[in-house]
């Protein structure tokens, strides 16, 4: 009803709406206001309109009522383009979700099919389709939608394309979803609105040719429509124009009233701020986690990294190159460097969320020898809070999500832990933020969120990748100390990526300094910041300082 409301009050959505639902009506009411057959002999022949009030718009060449036809032919016009267009969107929705979503072999081999449809003009192929098959109304709608499929495909996959790399999506991916869940959950809503502003045209497109088929004789003849109408005014044009004028005007107000409905459709999905809450889907109960990522004394291996490298697609070096590092269980550890140095490629190497096209070489070892699963036993805070939450599903949701996926709760004790992860997060009002989008939020707000729903399913391993970059310097120190307090009180093991060394030198007990993709230093962190080794650590540790700067730990000078 939102929605609705939204496009009244778009004044070509009002008007737009107003005519298809005066026409709708009509095409309801045709049984009752024109009772029998709209192709039987109702009256004399070709009686000129407005002169007899049994016949308001005149009768054809047979006797026919012009205005029994008009209403009538409404019916099938409306159907045929409602039901090719709803055809068309649910293969091109389709085709370009699985394309874009899959990608590699997939994406082309179905682009390719899309391009061999774009090639032949969709009316041509409907004409072809209608001639071969058979002239009927379901052949029609068929016929109509295998010629306007592709361009809805091509604009999803593009679309999918796009969305599918949201930090959203990886948020997701983190969290254990399903790829196919991800896909309708995640991607499907936040591309439907172009898909659906472009349905306005395939729906006046459908109508239009449906129009033509019938003027040409290919459309079903046991129907009344408007292309069969003014076909059949066209052999007394000149005696009679009406027969031929009125179901072309039928024709172009409702292709006007379609295109100012999806006029009015694409300002109001534009500019929406409350999309629709969907609900959600009941889940199997799943086992509770590797205990191995808890279990084990503290200090002890966590993950091993051995001569680890990773190389972009279409990049010449690596980013990250003969990496060994140690991460020790319930430890706080400070991957440390700048842009470019390879601290968040690690991170999403740990997490499984490299890019397509990546290549990676040497060995990660677990303790317990299984990885963790992303969302269950690992959560990930990503760089931008903006970004990483979907816009189109409410924080509650957002939140409850990785409860429902890995602790097997039904949707009201899922709410409840977001209801709790939202309290711990200090977040003001949270019963009503669980109601909330993130547009709604503040950048500091958005980064809380972000992190409860990380810990939502309570996973023994958090990696935050720059969680402070997108915030104010008060903002970031909150977000630390929250960060602190939460992996202590949950016994965690924090990995926490950041060019900043002040920031880092607060809370973490070990540090990894990282430049253009190599480890060059890495220990307790009073040790390395206090006597580094290295001269790059050693400059990193000189560019906090200046005269107002208190030392980085425990009031020691280097």
């Amino acid at each position: 009803m939102t929605l609705v409301r939204t496009i009244l009050g778009k004044p070509e959505g009002a008007i737009g709406l107003g005519i298809l639902a005066i026409l709708a009506t009509l095409a309801l009411l045709a049984p009752v206001l024109f009772p029998g057959d709209p192709l039987r002999i109702a009256g004399p022949a070709l009686k000129a309109p407005f002169s007899d009030a049994a016949f308001p718009l005149g009768t054809d060449r047979l006797g026919r009522d012009v205005l029994a036809g008009i209403v009538h032919g409404a019916r099938t016009s409306l159907f045929v383009g409602l039901a090719a267009a709803l055809a068309a969107l649910a293969i091109g929705l389709s085709v370009g979700l699985t394309a874009g979503f899959a990608g590699g072999l997939a994406d082309e081999a179905l682009m390719r099919v899309v391009d061999a449809f774009q090639i032949v003009p969709g009316f041509l192929l409907a004409l072809a389709f209608v001639s071969v098959i058979g002239a009927s109304v379901p052949v029609v709608v068929l016929a109509i939608a295998l010629g306007a499929w592709a361009d809805p495909a091509r604009l999803t996959r593009a679309e999918v394309l796009s969305v599918r790399e949201r930090d959203y999506v990886s948020a997701a991916r983190v969290l254990g979803m399903h790829p196919v869940e991800i896909a309708f959950r995640e991607i499907l809503p936040n591309v439907l609105p172009p898909v659906l502003a472009l349905s306005a045209i395939i729906v006046a497109a459908a109508i239009l040719t449906e129009a033509a088929l019938s003027f040409l004789g290919l459309g079903d003849p046991n129907v009344v429509t408007w292309g069969s109408m003014i076909a059949e005014g066209r052999n007394v044009l000149r005696s009679s124009p009406f027969l031929s004028i009125f179901p072309g005007l039928a024709l172009v107000v409702t292709v006007v009233g379609v295109y100012l409905l999806g006029e009015g459709l694409t300002n109001a999905l534009a500019g929406n701020d409350d999309p629709p809450c969907r609900p959600a889907s009941p889940r199997r109960r799943r086992d509770m986690g590797d205990p191995s990522i808890r279990r084990g004394g503290e200090g002890s291996p966590l993950c091993t990294i051995e001569n680890f490298s990773v190389t972009h697609r279409g990049q010449d070096g690596p980013a990250l190159n003969k990496l060994d590092l140690t991460i020790r269980k319930g430890g706080r550890l400070a991957i440390i460097g700048e842009s470019g140095s390879g601290k968040s490629t690690l991170a999403r190497a740990l997490a499984g969320l490299l890019p397509d096209g990546a290549r990676a070489e040497g060995r990660i070892s677990w303790a317990g020898g299984a990885a963790p699963l992303a969302g269950r036993d690992l959560g990930f805070v990503l760089q931008d809070p903006s970004a990483s939450l979907n816009p189109v599903l409410t924080i509650g949701e957002q939140v409850a999500e990785g409860a429902r996926q890995h602790l097997g709760l039904s949707w009201p004790d899922a709410r409840s832990r977001a209801l709790d992860m939202l309290v711990r997060v200090q977040l003001p009002e949270p019963e009503k933020l669980l109601k909330a989008y993130p547009h709604q939020l503040s950048g500091g707000q958005r980064q809380r969120v972000a992190i409860a729903a990380a810990l939502a399913a309570r996973p023994g391993l958090l990696i935050a990748d720059e969680p402070t970059s997108a915030l104010d310097m008060v903002v970031q120190a909150e977000i630390v100390t929250l960060l602190d307090e939460l992996v202590r009180e949950a016994g965690m093991t924090l990995i926490f990526v950041t060019h900043d060394i002040a920031l880092a030198a607060g809370f973490a007990d070990h540090v990894a300094i990282f430049r253009e993709g190599r480890l060059v230093e890495t220990g307790p962190a009073a040790a390395v910041l206090t006597a580094p080794r290295e001269a790059y650590t050693r400059m990193l540790v000189a560019s906090h300082r200046d005269l107002a700067t208190p030392p980085l730990i425990g009031g020691i000078v280097p």
